[in-house]
């Protein structure tokens, strides 16, 4: 067996996903140690990167160790019998030589010192900014690359290179951004190219976007450090959750805490993350090694399928805040990872769905419900679900009077308004009750308040549809109608009024000057000593109503009515 492998003939360039479903120690050991040694003694690695690609070869660095210290899992950059020849280049990326790493690794592959080389991996610093085929885009440069020195390449049938080179495409770290972040977007595209072109893809984004155990992230806003948030907020980490409790081999010394002793993780530098994530980012680098020689993993089933069913198999919600419990079904039965997320797409509708795929009612309408797969198939079913019978509740009112009348003569009436928004709400009813303050008044059986007592009166209104929307308004019952006049000295004037937070003064002030502020029943309220133009008086506290101004000094006097709003 060993003698047919290190014949072994590299296959062509084909659809390989390396994605989180290999990033366990888990799957590390169930790759026969034949085809480690193939890929240590077949391949010849050139992996360009800065300082987040390094994850994957610090990762490396100290896996070997950890698995034992066995000499299986060994890289260098001169290779070597029983060591991976992978050739790591700390000097640039596909994002800051994003004008020139094509070039480079033409120059490099065209160098009759480097014929040996037959795979090529580029890593991401930031894919922000950086479009999946945005013209010279990332995708199109690869296949240039593929079609001249890949198998049956220009380079290769021209005879100027004898071996043929694998390229590996890779995604971009995760920024936090989410399922719906220009990262994603980026990443999915670069996803959707690979497979639609039969490509090799390291996927770095999808390896962080999961635990160990395949708990899922990225809808919490994940980052490279693996911190994640749902509420806007930081809430975890989930490297660090995961790790809690768990055995680790601290340094490439430290024997008995590696794997074959119990080990569950291992330290390593990982720059910008957690030491967890560069151990999977080593786990799924044999294994896309592995694969790249001949091994026929026992491959991954991937969904092809899905389907959504609601309870009761009605999609319809026609109670108030109601809600419906959707299932879904995967097919074929022995998919690998047959686990799947749910979303809500608002439509003429809105609601919200949980993990679990109970949908709650939020506005009348349709919304549609969407399964997707997590296993990288791209599977996903959408139900439609109709939605009825929502409340729209009073999210406020305000009460007005025409005119914005503040008071009203004894035994007249006049209208109360309520304002309601939104204008659509379901119960435009509103609910009036007059409280006497120093004054009295009734409600007319035409819905007009009747002026009674003098004095002020508070009108409370408040919403009936149960939702606590409610309004308050004072209004004086006078004996004379109310002429608002210039309350001025002829030298300095008061102004607004009407006013609602402050009155100023404005004119020319050579002594200081007294403000007295008094209620309708003579009350004194506000005394204020006015010695500079600028200052104000505040009359944000008073109730709304009317009120006597009085201005005196040494030399002037002068008094008038203000309304405050």
């Amino acid at each position: 067996m060993i003698g047919l492998l290190k014949t072994t003939i590299l296959f062509g360039q084909s659809d390989m996903i390396i994605d989180h479903r290999y990033a366990s120690v888990e799957v590390l050991k169930d790759i026969p140690s034949e085809w480690i040694d193939s890929a240590k003694q077949n391949l010849h690695v050139r992996y360009e990167h800065t300082s987040h690609g390094s994850q994957i070869t610090e990762g490396m660095r100290d896996l070997d160790a950890f698995m034992g210290g066995n000499d299986v899992y060994l890289f260098s950059n001169n290779g070597g019998s029983g060591i991976l020849h992978l050739h790591d280049f700390w000097r640039s990326d596909l994002s800051a030589g994003q004008e020139t790493w094509q070039d480079v690794t033409r120059d490099y592959l065209n160098d009759a010192a480097n014929q040996e080389c037959n795979v090529v991996m580029w890593s991401w610093c930031q894919i922000l900014a950086h479009d999946g085929d945005l013209d010279p885009g990332y995708c199109s440069k690869m296949e240039e690359l593929i079609s001249e020195y890949g198998k049956g390449g220009t380079k290769i049938l021209d005879g100027s290179r004898t071996v043929p080179v694998q390229f590996v495409f890779m995604t971009g770290h995760v920024n936090g951004e989410g399922e719906e972040g220009e990262t994603n977007r980026i990443n999915n595209y670069i996803r959707s190219h690979c497979r639609s072109n039969n490509r090799i893809l390291y996927d770095f984004a999808d390896i962080e976007s999961y635990d160990p155990d395949g708990k899922y992230f990225l809808y919490k806003y994940c980052k490279d450090d693996c911190s994640y948030n749902d509420q806007g907020t930081t809430d975890g980490n989930w490297a660090l959750e995961w790790v809690e409790g768990k055995v680790k081999m601290t340094s490439m010394s430290d024997a008995v805490h590696n794997e074959p002793n119990g080990g569950n993780w291992y330290h390593c530098r990982a720059d910008h993350t957690h030491p967890l994530n560069g151990n999977m980012k080593a786990y799924t680098a044999w294994y896309m090694f592995a694969r790249m020689v001949g091994w026929q993993a026992s491959e991954s089933v991937l969904l092809d399928s899905l389907q959504i069913s609601a309870s009761g198999g009605s999609g319809t919600i026609d109670q108030d805040e109601g809600s419906l419990q959707l299932s879904c079904q995967t097919f074929p039965a022995d998919a690998v990872d047959p686990g799947y997320a749910w979303s809500v797409v608002a439509g003429s509708g809105l609601a919200s769905i949980n993990k679990n795929g109970l949908v709650t009612a939020i506005e009348n309408g349709t919304v549609h419900a969407v399964a997707f797969a997590q296993d990288g198939s791209d599977v996903s079913d959408t139900l439609e679900v109709t939605i009825t019978h929502q409340i729209t509740e009073v999210e406020s009112l305000t009460l007005i009077t025409p005119g914005d009348q503040t008071s009203i003569l004894s035994g007249d009436s006049i209208q109360i308004i309520a304002e309601i928004v939104p204008v659509d709400a379901d119960s435009q009813r509103v609910d009036l009750v007059i409280e006497p303050v120093t004054g009295t008044a009734a409600m007319n059986e035409n819905g007009y308040l009747i002026g009674g007592d003098l004095g002020q009166v508070r009108i409370i209104g408040t919403a009936i549809d149960g939702f606590g929307a409610s309004d308050t308004l004072h209004l004086d019952i006078i004996s004379q109608p109310v002429n608002v006049n210039i309350i001025s000295t002829g030298q300095l004037t008061l102004y607004p009024n009407p006013a609602k937070d402050v009155i100023k003064l404005k004119g020319e002030l050579h002594y200081p000057l007294s403000v007295l502020v008094y209620g309708s029943q003579g009350d004194l309220y506000i005394h204020r000593e006015i010695y500079n133009i600028d200052q104000v008086i505040d009359i944000s506290q008073l109730l709304p109503g009317l009120y006597i101004v009085k201005l005196f000094s040494n030399h002037i006097e002068s008094q008038g009515r203000l309304i405050k709003r």
